[in-house]
């Protein structure tokens, strides 16, 4: 489980990324494609993430180590490409 500093600073960092208009679309997974596309993201992506997944993650100590943390939040920019 991540120390009491390390979900402090991970929460920080998410909620620094998500204070920035700029991460609107990687608040809520469902916010990742046009509602028009005609495609549902789970049929897209093989591992679906967002950033308040990861937020109440930290929060219900699902991290065991800062790797995992941050393997969740680079797989939100590769979901991206």
């Amino acid at each position: 489980v991540l120390t009491s500093f390390q979900q402090g600073w991970c929460i920080s960092v998410i909620n620094k990324i998500m204070s920035m208009p700029i991460s609107s679309p990687f608040r809520l997974i469902s916010l990742f494609l046009p509602s028009d596309c005609g495609r549902n993201v789970y049929e897209i992506l093989k591992n679906p993430i967002d950033l308040n997944t990861i937020l109440q993650n930290v929060k219900d100590n699902k991290y065991d180590r800062m790797v995992e943390w941050e393997y969740d939040v680079n797989l939100i920019w590769e979901n991206a490409k």
